[in-house]
């Protein structure tokens, strides 16, 4: 562990360091450099004379010849030309903007106007003044003259550009074959002209061959010369930020390095192996650490997929098996623990299986000997590696006292030209400082916490992150089930064993004994109409399924206007229900009073008390609903008085009580 006086002096040389690297890459094009491209794109019959010369202009801020006798009023700033800002431009816009996912983009912008002018301005510059020519010859007459002047700066080697023609490639996963590929890779060649043209030039790193090996091989996606000059463009800007993109990463490594996520060697040699092809990713770190499970996509994972959206309702458990068998190891290698008795049922649900996707799977598996479960719904399995099918190792970690977490983390990507899908699968351990670093979209596209309430969690309806300090510890949910069985608030037909119920609450992520309280078979919830008569019918149904017949417990529901004092124009609502042998009644000015102070709850309890029915309705608080935003409505408990008495002397008092004029 590196002592406070040795991290201040290892942040200062990297401070000094950065501030280097950045005055010494960020340098913008010479004067001589520009000529030299300048002559290259006339050399190349891509620019005319007067192309050549407006470029050279452009470069050094001066006015256009083609502006010269049209009103600047008529246009605006997005011509060719005519959109140099200074950085100072983009500091008054960072000012307004604080949040860093908002501006980084500005940031980048302002280092380019800091290097003005680069290649990416002169490639700009080009492709805008081609675009205007090629798209606004049917405009106005001084749109026409405008776009005509634009059109004197091109040769002859612009022309596919500005007739360009699309080819369209229907691809098959299934059906494709390696003579189809060659074929498109035939079809693609004529569009690849720009590529040697501008790699000629000096726009483009001439060692940069991602967009050649691309089309080079197995392409998928349709070719067009407007397309290629677009790609292009997103390379050559690429180049030009690529000193931005390795300071801001060096300093996350340097953050890293200070929280012991990597240690100084594997840092060192991380930034001695740094490549202008590619930048690093979180997964690059990792695999300098211990900290990470990795999965190769090809020899792993790929034998056991299954192409779900085809083939709902018929993946076979024994592929799921092996995919935690896989995880299992690893992790097992990785954290030093023993699994045993992995084991993968299919949910038994009849309004599941007859829709398509809808079927769910859970596992249990013990991790020293402590029983962990996970839920799985067959849709999650579209890619096998999802993060929140694998919470059970981030508990494992809980209970461990370990602060680090699993993370799925995606590499960011900043060209297009990346891999379609990634060649190695991670998870990622991370402590919550680590994992905020690493949440940037200089390291990571993606960073997923592995609980139920991830981003793309299918299973529960979340909106929201998985917050990692509200949740009950294992310890607690133990307790309250014990509570539960020794009290037998949970019904006396349950199966499960008290390891698997321990297991079942934990998986769900509880934040509060109400929150573990409205997953009893004896809650329920009001719903949106939230009347009086839908509450009676609803209660009354689950009373009896709670008593298991078919008799009704609460009946003759009705609600009547009678005047007040014999005055037609002064009412009262008269609600009344039976129950047992006996009608009650509820006088209130308006229905929504009903909810007021539990006056409706309290004398439902009180007919359920004289008709010896062994329950009473208990209002939950809005925790209750904590990552349930599938309910709607108040949420209820039933149980017995001597229940409900014996949970607040133990709990506190956790039931809800409506004040007057709550709703």
């Amino acid at each position: 562990m590196m002592n406070f006086r040795k991290s201040v002096r290892f942040g200062a040389l990297s401070v000094l360091f950065l501030l280097w690297c950045s005055l010494a890459l960020a340098q913008p094009l010479s004067v001589t450099e520009v000529n030299q491209i300048a002559q290259s794109l006339q050399d190349q019959q891509l620019l005319s004379q007067k192309g050549k010369d407006e470029l050279i202009r452009f470069s050094e801020k001066k006015p256009l010849q083609v502006y010269k006798n049209i009103s600047e009023k008529n246009y605006g700033d997005d011509l060719p030309g005519r959109n140099i800002f200074p950085p100072a431009h983009f500091d008054t816009l960072l000012n307004k903007i604080k949040d860093f996912e908002k501006g980084y983009e500005l940031k980048e912008q302002r280092y380019l106007a800091g290097n003005f002018p680069n290649r990416s301005d002169l490639f700009n510059f080009i492709h805008a003044a081609a675009a205007y020519y090629r798209d606004e010859q049917s405009g106005s007459e001084a749109t026409k003259k405008l776009a005509e002047g634009f059109g004197e700066y091109f040769g002859p080697a612009i022309k596919p550009l500005l007739s360009d023609s699309t080819v369209e490639f229907k691809v098959s996963a299934f059906e494709d074959t390696e003579v189809q590929q060659e074929e498109r890779v035939k079809q693609a060649k004529p569009y690849l002209i720009w590529l040697d043209l501008f790699k000629k030039t000096g726009l483009l790193d001439a060692q940069d061959m991602r967009m050649e090996h691309y089309y080079g091989n197995n392409i998928i996606s349709s070719v067009s010369h407007r397309k290629m000059m677009d790609d292009i463009g997103k390379l050559i800007i690429y180049h030009d930020k690529f000193p931005y993109y390795k300071q801001q990463q060096l300093a996350l490594l340097d953050s890293l390095t200070a929280t012991g996520f990597i240690d100084p060697a594997a840092r060192k040699k991380l930034i001695d192996n740094y490549s202008r092809a590619t930048l690093l990713n979180i997964n690059d770190l990792a695999l300098h650490t211990k900290n990470y499970l990795s999965f190769d996509y090809e020899k792993e994972i790929e034998p056991l997929d299954f192409i779900t959206r085809e083939y709902y309702g018929q993946i076979p458990t024994d592929k799921i098996k092996k995919l935690y068998e896989l995880v299992l190891q690893k992790a097992a290698a990785l954290l030093n623990f023993r699994y045993t008795d992995l084991e993968v049922h299919v949910v038994k649900d009849e309004i599941q299986a007859e829709v398509p996707g809808n079927r769910q799977f859970y596992i249990y598996v013990k991790i020293n000997d402590i029983l962990y479960k996970e839920m799985i719904k067959e849709r999650d399995l579209e890619s096998w590696i999802n993060a929140p099918n694998f919470q059970f190792l981030n508990h494992y970690l809980e209970d461990q006292l370990d602060p680090r977490r699993f993370y799925f983390t995606t590499a960011a990507l900043f060209t297009g030209y990346e891999a379609n899908y990634p060649k190695t699968i991670f998870f990622t351990l991370l402590k919550e400082k680590e994992a905020e670093l690493v949440r940037n979209v200089y390291l990571a596209s993606k960073s997923d916490v592995c609980y139920n309430g991830s981003p793309g969690d299918y299973s529960y309806a979340v909106w929201e992150y998985y917050d990692l300090n509200e949740r009950l510890t294992r310890t607690k949910i133990a307790d309250v089930v014990d509570f539960f069985l020794a009290e037998q608030i949970l019904k006396k037909t349950e199966k499960k064993s008290r390891e698997q119920l321990v297991a079942a609450w934990r998986e769900r992520n509880p934040v509060s004994l109400s929150n573990m309280l409205l997953e009893l078979p004896n809650a329920f919830t009001s719903g949106l109409s939230n009347t009086v008569e839908g509450f009676l019918y609803d209660l009354n149904t689950r009373l009896k399924e709670l008593q298991t017949t078919d008799q009704d417990y609460l009946t003759d529901y009705a609600h009547s206007r009678i005047p007040v004092n014999g005055q037609p124009d002064q009412e009262k609502l008269v609600l009344t229900f039976q129950c047992g042998q006996k009608k009650y009644e509820l006088e209130l000015a308006t229905e929504e009073q009903a909810w007021e102070n539990n006056k409706l709850i309290n004398i439902i309890n009180e007919a359920l008390t004289e008709a010896k029915i062994p329950y009473g309705v208990y209002p939950l608080p809005e925790d209750s609903s904590y990552f349930r935003q599938d309910l709607h409505g108040d949420n209820y408990i039933l149980i017995a008085p001597e229940q409900a008495a014996k949970l607040i002397s133990k709990y506190g008092d956790l039931f809800k009580k409506k004040s007057d004029g709550q709703e």
